[in-house]
């Protein structure tokens, strides 16, 4: 069994211990606590930094998605407002077709020229139509183009000059028109023969809930027979409306990089895709109710693209 020592010399010499001073730490072990902290803060930052970088970078493809999402979407709904704007002329050119049907049916004209300058009353008014129609199958897509480009710009002056769409791609026109089968014109005219008729010829018509009337005729009845070769419009089957839009946002620099410490990382450029297509009305039946819809890419034929 040891026996306790008094001689401080010899205690101090076998346990690294001031016999004066019982709390000093071992001389092997002073200043290790300073260099396990300043690893830990080392570690700490660099995780800091890592979860700052990240939540950048997760920012930055959200806010990228976002943008091609409203570019795409502001162009969409200028398609949809002019498919809507071909529905409602559409629509007025039936109505020219249904009113001149109903003209040349209500009573025998005096003489074919009456005839004929009815039909081509209503005939000039349905060119002004399908003329307006042929514009506005043209122009929309450039007023969607531009309505991209704008929203783009409020994009950019927002939150700085960083993003760019790389590809628009959509149909020009709006979409492939035809007409419909032709529409056969009828109506009555009077002829004035050179001599007249023994007796006068006496005619009724009654349209709708009009009264009937009676109109002396001095003349034969002979009838009049037209085609309308240019009824009104068709949106033809299998074509699309669509818009698809590539946006890219340009690299930039990282929130905090640490190349000191071996934490050196760059953001990279960030690329972003939608597709929308305007549906929910018809051209054929004159509803303007197009709205602007998202759809899968792969559906527009892009399945190389990812949203």
């Amino acid at each position: 069994m040891e026996t306790m020592c008094s001689d401080p010399k010899i205690l101090e010499s076998r346990a690294g211990f001031d016999c004066g001073q019982g709390h000093r730490f071992r001389r092997g072990q002073s200043g290790q606590t300073t260099v396990f902290l300043a690893l830990s803060m080392m570690v700490l930052i660099c995780f800091l930094a890592f979860m700052v970088d990240v939540g950048q970078l997760v920012h930055d493809r959200i806010l990228t998605q976002n943008v091609a999402d409203m570019v795409a979407l502001s162009a969409a709904n200028v398609q949809a407002a002019g498919m809507n704007e071909l529905a409602d002329l559409n629509e007025e050119y039936r109505l020219l077709q249904r009113d001149l049907l109903k003209w040349l049916q209500i009573m025998p004209y005096a003489d074919e020229a009456q005839v004929r300058n009815l039909v081509r009353y209503f005939k000039d008014w349905m060119t002004i139509v399908r003329e307006l129609m042929r514009k506005a199958n043209k122009f929309f897509p450039e007023y969607a183009e531009a309505a991209a480009y704008n929203t783009l710009d409020w994009y950019n002056d927002r939150y700085g000059d960083h993003f760019e769409i790389v590809m628009i791609n959509h149909p020009r026109p709006l979409t492939e028109l035809v007409h419909t089968p032709p529409v056969r014109l009828f109506s009555m005219y009077l002829d004035e023969p050179r001599e007249p008729p023994p007796t006068s010829a006496w005619f009724s018509k009654k349209w709708r809930c009009e009264p009937a009337f009676k109109l002396q005729a001095m003349g034969v009845p002979f009838p009049y027979n037209d085609i309308l070769d240019k009824p009104y419009m068709k949106k033809v089957d299998g074509s699309l409306t669509y818009m698809v839009v590539h946006v890219r946002r340009q690299a930039r620099p990282v929130f905090v990089n640490l190349p000191a410490f071996g934490y050196d990382v760059e953001i990279p450029t960030i690329n972003a895709f939608a597709g929308l297509i305007p549906t929910g009305g018809t051209i054929e039946d004159g509803k303007p109710e197009y709205f602007a819809r998202f759809v899968p890419l792969e559906r527009l034929g892009y399945g190389q693209f990812r949203h």
